[in-house]
């Protein structure tokens, strides 16, 4: 061999090794490892390659079944398979794992190119085996990631650059009521209305485009219409697309609005409420705690409810309390309890358990209803029932909601007056006392002043049992509840029989006295008159003394009379315009009194309640003070006063002083000076006109001089009706 032969096979030489390295690197990088398998005589070989990256240490040539040995127990079966159907005609390129000797093992990929002699039975095999040990691995995490979206119970989304769904989880299409099937390449746009799309446009999708990332509430549409509320993240991808993931909030928010709710009402609450870990330390109050006990939150949280306890309960009743509550039922019961400064109140209280998902018990919530006025009331209310039980005075109550307006209540003086048993009267209208000479007008007056809910007295004959009459003053008054409803009718009783007789003997002996008087009265002076223009002078002085005085006595004896016709008529009252009725009456005396001054002082329209004779007491005032005069050309005010409970007139002149035995007008008999011999009958009529009007009269001194007699009448106003209690 020449040295140029020799140097020229060593350069091949030293190519093909280089070749050879060049293609283990290759190889290695790529994790490739070659084989070559001997068909006919089932002889393996390869690689370094295979050696060094998969730790096959065993010297080749091996056999198939040798090889076999070094895959994965659970993946021999399926190589066995594919290699069986390879030489077959199949193309073998299997997955499977490979077992280190250390025990760890790895991925391969194994492809391999049958060749075949001329009658096509495979004679050979070339092959590669590739580590792919990192794709597996991450495409088991990816699996994993798969599965736990799937699985998750959150929905998540994936939209293209076109706003479509590429993937959709089971969560997110079972929120909206679909399959994921039915929206994968529908728009997003498809699950929201309108409103939603416009505001995700407007103020959404800019911050996504912005700052990559947006969070918050959406409200989505269901499948069957309705609607939900959705905490969603939205976040956009490097090609366009969108991740969207989302969940249903709606139950909790309607649990956080109903909390809000909740809490809104117990802070608006007048009831005082707290709120008590299972050991009893309180951890709420709420506003009305603090203004009920003078306790402030900081106070009483972290103390326990026995900062209120007085010394009104024995301990038994605190142990059942607790037995209750701690057994899970709700106690309630009424507790008297003192609050910080000391001071005591009666609350009506409710402790219910609060339990957990599991019915656990984690608190207790108290509330407590002040009941102090209304214990108060009902104290008072009772002592009211007694007082009206046992009253001298007849009462009942009827009740206008029920039909014809039955008796509900009789106390024991009406029982007696009319002769009749609880049993008989309760359920019946009170005309059972009415008999065949009860006066039709009195009942059709009563009826009226019933069914326009206005007060009224009436004086009536009404039976007993036993069928004795007797005289009735009977006053019915509406009673209205605090909102201002008609509840019961209150009806006073009074016998005035005896009175009705003496009314009577009192007509029967005014008749015969007026009659008598009057005409022996006209008979003396109608001799006098003839006596005064006939007789001497001295003799017609003493007949004109006569006249002067006898006509007195006539006018004294119609006053009497007007008096006892006040005195004898029932009490009528009604309401008055005192501003029109001043200047009635001052008109008609200005009349007869020509000479006169009347001034009147009246702020408008003023209204008292008044007997219907209330002008002649006014007009027999201003008379009065006319009459007394010793001027010239007399003068006399009228002044009229709205005040808030009556309506004031005064009547001033400048005249003498009414004598102090006139004053005495209204006085007990028995306060009368037994030499009191007044002659005013004019003052009197004023007196029980005023009387009889529920008002007053008092007489003073005008300065300088004169007069000033003052009327208080009772306001229209002030009769008002007053609405009470259903308690009542």
């Amino acid at each position: 061999m020449t040295s140029e032969h020799r140097n020229a096979t060593d350069g091949e030489t030293s190519a093909f090794e280089n070749h050879e390295a060049h293609l283990r690197q290759a190889q290695a990088v790529a994790g490739l490892g070659s084989w070559e398998l001997d068909v006919t005589s089932d002889q393996l070989y390869w690689s370094k390659e295979v050696e060094r990256q998969f730790d096959v240490r065993a010297e080749p040539p091996v056999s198939f079944a040798q090889f076999l040995e070094y895959v994965h127990p659970e993946d021999r079966t399926r190589v066995r398979d594919n290699w069986t159907a390879a030489l077959d005609g199949d193309k073998y390129d299997v997955e499977h794992r490979i077992e280190k000797p250390d025990g760890d093992h790895v991925w391969v990929r194994a492809r391999a190119r049958i060749e075949r002699d001329a009658d096509g039975r495979p004679v050979k095999a070339v092959g590669v085996l590739q580590d792919i040990t990192e794709r597996k691995e991450r495409e088991s995490r990816m699996r994993m990631q798969l599965e736990a979206i799937e699985s998750s119970m959150e929905g998540i989304a994936v939209l293209d650059a076109d706003d479509e769904y590429v993937f959709m989880n089971q969560a997110h299409a079972d929120l909206f009521g679909y399959d994921p099937g039915e929206l994968v390449g529908r728009s997003w746009r498809y699950l929201y209305d309108d409103d939603e799309v416009e505001r995700l446009e407007r103020e959404v999708f800019p911050v996504v485009d912005d700052a990559g990332e947006w969070r918050g509430e959406l409200t989505g549409t269901r499948r069957d219409g309705s609607t939900m509320i959705q905490e969603t993240t939205l976040t956009r991808l490097d090609g366009g697309g969108l991740v969207c993931t989302t969940r249903d909030v709606t139950e909790r928010k309607e649990r956080e609005r109903s909390l809000r709710r909740f809490k809104r009402a117990i802070e608006a609450s007048s009831h005082s409420i707290y709120i008590t870990d299972t050991d009893g330390t309180i951890q709420y109050v709420n506003p009305a705690f603090e203004a009920v006990t003078g306790y402030s939150s900081e106070e009483a949280i972290g103390r326990t409810p026995s900062i209120l306890r007085s010394d009104e309960h024995d301990e038994s009743l605190y142990e059942d309390l607790w037995e209750t509550i701690l057994a899970g039922e709700t106690w309630e019961g009424e507790l008297v309890n003192n609050r910080k400064d000391g001071t005591r109140y009666v609350v009506n209280q409710t402790i219910a358990p609060v339990t957990d998902e599991d019915g656990g018990i984690t608190n207790f919530v108290a509330v407590n209803a002040d009941i102090t006025e209304l214990k108060r009331n009902q104290n008072e209310i009772h002592k009211l029932r007694q007082a009206i039980e046992h009253a001298q005075t007849p009462l009942t109550l009827t009740d206008p909601t029920r039909e014809d307006n039955p008796m509900v209540y009789v106390n024991e003086a009406f029982k007696e007056l009319s002769g009749y048993s609880e049993a008989d009267l309760i359920g019946e209208n009170c005309r059972l006392l009415q008999g065949a000479d009860t006066d039709e007008g009195t009942i059709a007056e009563l009826r009226t002043a019933i069914d326009d809910e206005e007060p009224i007295t009436v004086e009536m004959r009404n039976y007993r049992r036993d069928g004795t009459m007797f005289w009735n003053e009977l006053s019915v008054t509406p009673v209205y509840d605090s909102d201002g409803s008609l509840i019961r009718y209150l009806g006073t009783q009074r016998d005035v029989t005896e009175r009705k007789e003496r009314e009577q003997q009192l007509r029967v002996l005014d008749r015969v006295l007026r009659h008598n008087l009057r005409n022996d009265m006209n008979a003396i002076l109608g001799h006098a008159e003839t006596i005064r223009s006939t007789a001497a002078p001295d003799v017609a002085s003493h007949a004109e003394t006569i006249v002067e005085k006898g006509t007195q006595l006539l006018e004294t004896a119609d006053k009497q009379r007007a008096i006892t016709n006040v005195l004898l008529e029932p009490p009528n009252r009604k309401s008055v315009a005192v501003d029109r009725l001043i200047q009635t009456v001052t008109s008609g005396v200005a009349e007869a009194f020509p000479d006169a001054t009347i001034d009147v002082d009246c702020p408008g329209k003023v209204t008292a309640v008044a007997s219907s004779r209330i002008g002649q007491a006014l007009e027999e005032l201003l008379t009065n003070a006319l009459e007394h005069s010793d001027q010239d050309e007399p003068t006399v005010r009228a002044s009229v006063t709205d005040r808030d409970e009556h309506v004031r007139i005064e009547v001033i002149d400048r005249g003498p002083s009414i004598p102090e035995m006139e004053q005495q007008v209204g006085t007990s008999p028995r306060d009368l000076d037994p030499l009191y011999h007044g002659s005013g009958l004019g003052l009197w009529l004023v007196y029980w006109i005023v009387n009889r009007s529920d008002g007053t009269v008092s007489f003073g001194e005008n300065d300088p001089g004169g007069n000033v007699v003052q009327i208080d009448l009772p306001r229209a106003s002030s009769r008002r009706r007053r609405p009470v209690s259903s308690d009542d």
